[in-house]
């Protein structure tokens, strides 16, 4: 779903329901509450006159209206659908006011749209009143289970790709009906029923037929009960609202607050991020570990592990301490064990959050945190629980990144164009701070922490393999393009352009590229 559909939806939401609160917003269109509070706060600063606070509810200002309303090609469907059932089914006061809707949605439509009112193959039949039923009016009683009859209803159904699949699903008066999944053929209902007497419908696919009483010679599914949802429908990602894959079965699982770039942190380009930066920086990184060797017998922290890269190499550098990796992806966790295997039990990884440490106080004398700060919703957080965890003496290492410190050339578009621009758009809109690395400093400060350091490890074609970089690059392409022009609003043809590029300088034998990464120290007072 495009961000100004979600706003938009919004008030729509708050102006038919009045008070309610993120949650039921955030249930509703199938995003993070941090995202509809994110969403609240810049309808709020646009000058949408919106009530009430987290934790309470919102309600939209009764005075405040909306320009006049829009429809997509589905809702046009949809209003299409219903409509035609009403004059069908309904008496004639009803049907008459639902085809003047219809008028009056059509005047308004733009000719592009227009056409989907004529095209639409979603039909009702004729009439139901042949059976014996009377039709419906605005005054009858719902009919009952036992005395409702049964239609049917045969329609086709346009997906927005262009592919077609059809629905014919056997109905009854006052019941729910199901919904086929694409390419599947809900043929009339059977006999078959369950327990509590709700009438089954096989899906078939397209194009075969199942006999009255027999089975498709191909897959085939049962209508489950109305106590069943049906899980195999279409699902859409919340975010952005690409359709997923045919035949695939699809969780969306709800995204956990602290980790607002889950879905970036997820995927696979991450892992060559990590392994290719870790490639470039540990041999600058390294030395500033030896200047502050933690105490024999040591317990090292690392607050957001990741894929565990830096696990090895510590336990090699501090043969008597023992490690404990956190993080939240599980999948990185995985891989972290199944790297770290031969080490033993003093290395160990456990599900976490960096935001709430399930770990007890003054537990550790040395806590990392690598590449995490610039990805959280709140960094100071993240430090304060790393504080707490520390004994007194313990020593803080971080590698807080700052998107403000890169650039190359040459490149046709200037690089300063990505650098100084899109971190800027992109880390308000995700709720993240990618200038995190500058301000560290003052976030130690704050918490008290003594003996603050800042290194700077040099990622430049000068000190790291051209090829190595450009691994990082290419990482961070495949990883943030797509979150980048939903966010920012800058155009993909621009932001591929610009990946491309800077690439391609890094590569350049004539080519110089430039990242410096912050490295901060600390250590807990006494």
């Amino acid at each position: 779903m495009r961000r100004a559909d979600r706003l938009f939806r919004i008030v729509q939401r708050l102006r038919r329901r009045g008070a309610t609160t993120a949650r039921q917003l955030a249930e509703a269109l199938e995003v993070s509450e941090r995202t509809v509070y994110r969403d609240i706060r810049d309808l709020l600063v646009s000058g949408v006159p919106i009530r009430g606070e987290a934790g309470v509810g919102y309600a939209l200002d009764r005075s405040y209206e909306l320009p006049p309303l829009m429809f997509d090609e589905e809702e046009i469907e949809a209003l299409v659908f219903g409509a035609r059932i009403v004059r069908a089914w309904a008496d004639k006061k009803l049907a008459r006011a639902a085809e003047e809707a219809l008028q009056k949605i059509e005047t308004v439509l733009p000719s592009k749209l227009k056409s989907r009112l004529a095209e639409s193959a979603l039909m009702a039949p004729a009439s139901i009143s042949a059976s014996g039923s009377a039709p419906v009016s605005k005054t009858s009683a719902a009919p009952s289970a036992s005395t409702a009859k049964r239609a049917s209803i045969t329609s086709t159904r346009r997906r927005r790709e262009a592919s077609a699949w059809s629905t014919r699903s056997g109905l009854r008066t006052g019941a729910t009906p199901g919904r086929s999944p694409p390419g599947a053929r809900c043929e009339a209902p059977s006999a078959t029923s369950d327990s509590t007497g709700s009438t089954g419908c096989r899906f078939s696919r397209t194009g075969s037929r199942t006999s009255r009483g027999g089975r498709s010679p191909t897959s085939s599914r049962w209508w489950p009960p109305r106590s069943e949802p049906w899980r195999a429908r279409p699902l859409r990602d919340a975010e952005n609202e690409h359709e997923r894959p045919r035949g695939t079965e699809v969780k969306l699982a709800r995204m956990n607050p602290s980790s607002p770039q889950a879905r970036e942190m997820a995927d696979e380009s991450m892992v060559r991020n990590l392994a290719a930066q870790m490639e470039a920086i540990w041999p600058q990184e390294e030395p500033i570990f030896r200047r502050h060797p933690p105490p024999k017998g040591a317990r090292v922290l690392d607050s957001g592990c990741g894929t565990g890269e830096i696990a090895p190499r510590i336990a090699g550098l501090f043969p008597h301490a023992s490690y404990l990796g956190i993080d939240l992806e599980e999948s990185h966790l995985e891989r972290a064990r199944a790297r770290c295997r031969d080490l033993g039990e003093r290395v160990r990884f456990q599900h976490g959050d960096a935001l709430h440490l399930p770990l007890a106080d003054s537990q550790f004398d040395l806590a990392i945190s690598r590449h995490v700060l610039q990805a959280l919703p709140d960094a100071r957080r993240a430090l304060s629980e790393m504080a707490r965890v520390l004994k007194p003496g313990g020593r803080l290492h971080l590698i807080a990144e700052d998107y403000g410190m890169l650039w190359c050339h040459p490149t046709e578009l200037d690089s300063d164009g990505f650098w100084q621009r899109i971190p800027n758009r992109y880390g308000p809109a995700v709720g993240c701070d990618l200038h995190v690395g500058r301000k560290t400093f003052t976030h130690l400060a704050d918490l008290g922490l003594r003996d603050i350091k800042a290194d700077y490890v040099v990622v430049d074609t000068l000190r790291v393999p051209r090829e190595t970089f450009a691994r990082i690059w290419e990482a961070w392409r495949d990883g943030y393009t797509d979150p980048i022009v939903q966010h920012t609003g800058v155009p993909r043809e621009e932001v591929e352009r610009r990946w491309r590029e800077m690439i391609a300088c890094v590569r350049d034998p004539r080519g110089y590229a430039l990242w410096q990464v912050p490295v901060w120290t600390a250590a807990k007072s006494t």
